[in-house]
């Protein structure tokens, strides 16, 4: 009686060749306009302390993955790539070069409430050692530079500062714990009248919360943000609402034309420190592709330097889905024909043809033997189940060989004689 198999575990997906291939070709287009760009990839464990974690991200223990550690050791799963981001520029750069950094990482990401996809590939640019927003505008204009090569032309850009909220909330709680966990409390409110109760339980007065309110509902334009500010007339506000304002214009400078201001985006309000975008797919799908912002606290929350840092991230396979999704192009373009070669000749007679395959496959081309040794229609089917363009059948043909060519797609068939390698070689070169 044959066993019971083992199932994956749920949200731990195989992929499969298709899909892998378009995963590996957008990694490798994003990594090299990342680089052209002069950021540098990196490489962080996949396995961390906890402490990493606990002190800088609002992923909890409860939503990651701990490691069962045989010294009792708080390991864990990476479930996040700032963090171990700044970790390593704190061991590996920070006392051996000068700022700026910017890095580039693409990796395993693990987060059990993920119910989707408990594993999946995350694509990360980080930026630490500036504190002006020109940082924030390049890793955006990097992403949609990608979007744009690839056919997704329109994305939108929104925008916020979490420090709207914080600066106010200071202003009468002076405690960064209890302002921090009241943004959380904002920040999942259903509804404004939600949102007054939170703020009517916190004793904030009036005016701050009628401020409060209007921020939540939304403003989305600056203009309209300043209007508040001069109303208002609270110094930290105003700077605030002038660096949201210049951070427009930098965006602008930089072709970036479709941005609006959210500030009713509170997202990453237990991770962020001021700055927060997301980058937004165009017309009705409007789905999100990539979130990030500023984490400023992050050096020294992990006993480094005080130091600026922003960064942006975007999971790969959903960013593939959305790319089919709207059309554009998710795999190499196919210029060269792949071929399926169905061998009859002894292996003596073979060796010396294979030594041709063996060179085309290193100059690129892609060549299969069929090493089933079936019937020729399963061999034929399997090649076309495969996508194969041709299927190549060498037989013996006295001191020759019969060389039969069939294209998969339209049933074609063509035969020829060849005496040595150099007439093959040109053949499956065209």
């Amino acid at each position: 009686m044959r066993k019971q198999t083992v199932p994956s575990v749920k949200g731990m997906n195989d992929i499969l060749p298709d899909r892998l291939r378009k995963m590996q070709f957008v990694e490798n287009l994003l990594l090299q306009l990342s680089y052209n760009y002069g950021y540098l990839q990196v490489k962080t464990p996949s396995v961390e302390h906890a402490e990493l974690y606990t002190r800088t991200s609002e992923f909890s223990e409860g939503k990651s993955y701990p490691v069962i550690d045989p010294k009792d050791r708080g390991l864990m799963l990476k479930n996040d790539p700032c963090a171990p981001l700044v970790r390593f520029a704190i061991e590996n750069l920070v006392n051996r070069q000068s700022a700026p950094f910017k890095l580039v990482v693409c990796d395993s990401i693990f987060r059990s409430t993920n119910r989707k996809r408990r594993e999946f590939r995350m694509f990360n640019l980080a930026c630490f050692g500036i504190a002006e927003p020109t940082a924030d505008a390049e890793i955006l204009r990097i992403l949609v530079d990608f979007l744009e090569t690839r056919g997704l032309v329109g994305c939108k850009i929104t925008f916020n500062n979490l420090q709207l909220y914080t600066s106010l909330l200071f202003k009468e709680v002076e405690d960064t714990e209890k302002v921090g966990a009241m943004l959380h409390q904002v920040r999942f409110a259903n509804d404004l009248e939600a949102v007054r109760e939170i703020l009517i339980a916190s004793q904030i007065s009036e005016p701050i919360s009628s401020v409060v309110l209007q921020v939540w509902s939304g403003v989305q334009d600056t203009s309209v943000l300043r209007k508040i500010a001069s109303t208002l007339n609270f110094y930290p506000f105003t700077e605030i609402v002038e660096c949201l304002v210049n951070f427009e214009t930098i965006l602008r400078s930089r072709g970036l034309d479709q941005i609006s201001l959210n500030t009713s985006n509170l997202h990453g309000t237990g991770f962020y420190s001021g700055l927060t975008y997301k980058l937004i797919a165009p017309g009705e799908k409007g789905c999100e592709i990539a979130d990030g912002g500023r984490y400023d606290n992050m050096f020294t929350q992990l006993g480094g330097p005080d130091m600026s840092a922003c960064g942006i991230g975007l999971g790969i396979e959903r960013l593939v889905e959305i790319l089919d999704s709207y059309g554009c192009q998710t795999q190499e373009p196919n210029t060269r024909k792949s071929v399926f070669v169905i061998n009859e000749l002894d292996r003596e007679s073979f060796a010396k043809w294979s030594k041709t395959i063996r060179q085309l496959r290193i100059e690129g081309f892609k060549i299969e033997e069929d090493l089933s040794q079936k019937k020729f229609q399963k061999s034929f089917t399997r090649a076309k189940l495969l996508g194969y363009d041709l299927v190549l059948v060498i037989r013996p043909a006295g001191d020759s060989i019969t060389v039969q060519i069939i294209e998969t797609s339209s049933l074609l068939v063509k035969e020829l004689t060849m005496d040595n390698e150099v007439e093959l070689y040109a053949l499956l070169r065209r």
